[in-house]
């Protein structure tokens, strides 16, 4: 339940900081007061926690904790202009859970004291390195206006048989258990988290949520001693949609079958082939190829994160950069997937403004970038609501639900038509299609991603199947894009997290399946990404 007396300490904390003013002494004499212009405070509160993992039968760990200390805090503050430039700087406070106004005190105080002699010397830093230069605007950092927002979501109740799921899990784990599987293996997390936003600008925002993630893991060894793990991820917000026991049965038995097959499987070589990716693939290679390329924080000044820029983008805007029958939007404010919920739905960003949806590019053309309150300022525009962060690192651009559309959609059984083709055409004997993935990896800086198939399949001309392994995806962003030839009219959702500079988020993709000309694979390294399975002295 919100509780109004942290909105009211918070709000006391946000004004006082926002009205210090401070001297310091300069060479030659001179003095400079500064005052932070803006001043926030986001709260976290996490008030439910389980943790189970079972394994082969048996239950590994049970973690409850239902009283989570302390209250974490981030305090920002920046000093200088919203508009002519300035600086920013955050402080994680630790906040007595029980709100004793003393203590809170002497931490808010503590911290804000650096906090703002940090701001203030970064500042003055930034003035320093414009001296002589033709270019400043790019040394400081600008801040688009706001309006204030009001909003208390409503509770979201933590309700979950533990027993029942611990009993669950256990038997499933047991019953999907073969002779020749090394182990098969189940965790599961779930929490409730409150968070309240308060800044100098009288914004006064409460949100919670539930989050749960489960994990089922089947292993086995191959015929060159090397442990291959295969596994399901199922993240959700919906408690009512934990897997139940015929649910993990069903997607147990999937994993088993699929790892059956993965061990017999040949190793496919490098190389570049005509591929269909399905609609997870599709979604997570538009992620890390092109989503994280358009987080503003990358392309514009200095910035507060990064000393060097990514130009993949950057000035693009109104140009194309994709085939003409794709675009493609971030839209946060979308709850739900055939009436599953989305894991990147928000409400609100970090910096308290309402999450919106943004076109980033339309029918090939680039249309927007997604922006913070600080690049947007940079920019003189508003903030499109993608300030994101977990509760221990500063905020940035962020994806959250990334949104594929075509306007050259066929039936997937078509498009497996359209690889044949090709195929004749290109006088390749196989392509492949890639089912299901656990995600991907980008260096932004680089313009290079890979990602992870979880399925890989041959396709002959004649249309025959056959299951390979060992290979993840690479790819460079430009490549990847205007090498989509067809989509399939049916979409796909993946629901995952993605970690970057301001942490581990969730985010989301929905994207159809796509046939492209030339995905480039790599096999993965065995001896670095696999376990060497040591000989059992009891055999």
């Amino acid at each position: 339940m919100v509780d109004n007396r942290i909105f009211r300490l918070a709000k006391y904390y946000v004004d006082l900081l926002k009205n210090v003013k401070q001297t310091s002494s300069q060479p030659g004499g001179n003095k400079i007061t500064h005052s932070p212009f803006f001043t926030s405070l986001n709260l976290w509160k996490t008030t439910h926690e389980q943790n189970l993992e079972i394994a082969n039968g048996c239950t590994k760990k049970w973690i409850e904790n239902s009283k989570i200390i302390p209250l974490k805090g981030r305090v920002e503050m920046r000093i200088g202009d919203a508009k002519k430039g300035g600086s920013v700087k955050w402080k994680d406070v630790y906040l007595a859970r029980d709100l004793h106004e003393e203590s809170w005190d002497r931490e808010i105080k503590s911290e804000a004291t650096d906090l703002f002699w940090e701001c203030a010397g970064d500042l003055e830093s930034r003035f320093s390195k414009t001296m002589g230069k033709k270019k400043k605007k790019e040394q400081y950092l600008y801040f688009a206006s706001a309006s204030p927002q009001k909003f208390i979501q409503d509770e979201k109740e933590f309700s979950i048989d533990m027993e029942k799921l611990e009993n669950d899990m256990r038997r499933a784990s047991q019953e999907l258990k073969r002779s020749w599987l090394k182990d098969v293996e189940f965790s599961f997390r779930a929490l409730r988290k409150e968070k309240y936003f308060i800044n100098s600008e009288d914004s006064q925002i409460f949100t919670n949520e539930l989050q749960y993630k489960m994990i089922i893991e089947v292993k086995a060894q191959d015929k060159d001693n090397f442990l291959i793990p295969h596994y399901s991820v199922i993240n959700g917000k919906d408690f009512s949609q934990i897997p139940s026991f015929e649910d993990m049965m069903r997607r147990g038995n999937i994993l088993v079958e699929e790892l059956e097959e993965i061990l017999k499987a040949p190793l496919e070589k490098n190389g570049a082939f005509t591929s269909i990716l399905d609609g997870e693939n599709t979604g997570v290679i538009m992620h890390e190829a092109v989503g994280h390329g358009l987080e503003a924080h990358r392309l514009y000044g200095e910035g507060s994160w990064l000393d060097t820029k990514n130009t993949l983008f950057k000035d693009k805007i109104g140009k194309k950069i994709a085939p003409d029958f794709l675009t493609l939007h971030d839209d946060p404010t979308r709850e739900f997937f055939n009436d599953i919920p989305i894991n990147g739905h928000y409400l609100f960003d970090d910096e308290g403004t309402p999450s919106r949806k943004v076109t980033l590019f339309e029918n090939g053309v680039l249309k927007e970038y997604l922006h913070t309150r600080e690049s947007a300022g940079f920019k003189n525009i508003e903030s499109n609501g993608h300030c994101r962060s977990d509760q221990d690192n500063p905020p940035c651009s962020r994806m959250g639900i990334l949104f594929l559309e075509s306007s050259n959609a066929v039936p997937f059984a078509e498009l497996k038509r359209s690889l044949r083709k090709e195929l004749v055409k290109r006088n390749k004997p196989y392509g492949l299609v890639f089912n299901k993935t656990s995600g991907g990896l980008v260096l932004p800086e680089e313009s290079f991603y890979n990602t992870y198939p979880a399925n890989v399949f041959r396709i002959y001309q004649n249309g025959k199947m056959q299951r390979v392994r060992g290979v993840y995806v690479v790819g460079t962003p430009y490549q990847t894009l205007n090498n989509i030839l067809q989509t399939s009219d049916e979409l796909g959702l993946f629901n995952g997290f993605c970690g970057a500079e301001s942490g581990t988020i969730p985010c989301s993709e929905i994207a159809p399946a796509s046939l492209v000309k030339s995905v480039e694979i790599n096999q993965i390294p065995r001896e670095s990404c696999y376990e060497e399975v040591s000989k059992n002295i009891f055999d």
